[in-house]
Parts: C-alpha cells; sequence; structure tokens
C-alpha cells in the first residue's frame, strides 16, 4: 500500500512541475507581448512630442503662411506613421494597439 501512495505523490508532483512550467511559459509570453506593445507605445510618444512641438510652431503668431503649410504636411505625414505602427504593433500576429481587447485562452 505504501508503494501506491508513494506513486500517487510522484505523480502529483510532476503534476505541480507541469502546471508551473506552464505558469512561466505564460508569465513569459506576457512579458514578451507587453515589452512588444511598449516599444510600439515608445515610438509613438516620440512622434507626439513632434506633433506638439509642430503645433507650438504653427501656433505662433510671426509663423508664416508657408511655414505654416509644410508644417501641415509633416504632421500628416506623422499621423499616418502613429496609424501604420497602430497597425504593425502586434504579438503572435494579434493586434496590440488598435483598441481591440481579444482574450487568448
Amino acid at each position: 500500500m505504501e508503494h501506491a501512495f508513494d506513486t500517487t505523490g510522484a505523480a502529483g508532483d510532476a503534476t505541480q512541475i507541469e502546471i508551473w512550467d506552464a505558469a512561466k511559459k505564460d508569465i513569459r509570453d506576457t512579458l514578451d507581448m507587453l515589452r512588444t506593445a511598449k516599444k510600439g507605445l515608445d515610438e509613438i510618444l516620440v512622434i507626439l512630442h513632434r506633433l506638439r512641438a509642430l503645433a507650438v510652431t504653427a501656433a505662433r503668431a510671426d509663423c508664416p503662411a508657408a511655414r505654416r503649410s509644410v508644417i501641415q504636411c509633416e504632421a500628416e505625414a506623422l499621423i499616418e506613421e502613429i496609424d501604420l505602427i497602430v497597425g504593425e504593433t502586434r504579438y503572435l500576429g494579434t493586434p496590440l494597439l488598435n483598441g481591440r481587447f481579444e482574450v487568448w485562452i
């Protein structure tokens, strides 16, 4: 009888190890996903700072119309870049920055 108990205990230990290994893998995957999202958000933040600087420059009373036109073109290009980053920031094929929440099971 004691031998059967030991076998059951060993099987239980093996199951616990498998559970812990799966949990560690899930944590690593989650960290990788968060790092991927952070990289995209960091790129967007740099662009937003540039857009703010352009807006401040364009709002100055002494900014000529020709300069404002150039600023507008750059701002539009930067906004397109943000859209591109949002569309391409993915983890295992799943978009991370598109505003849609998806549960992975």
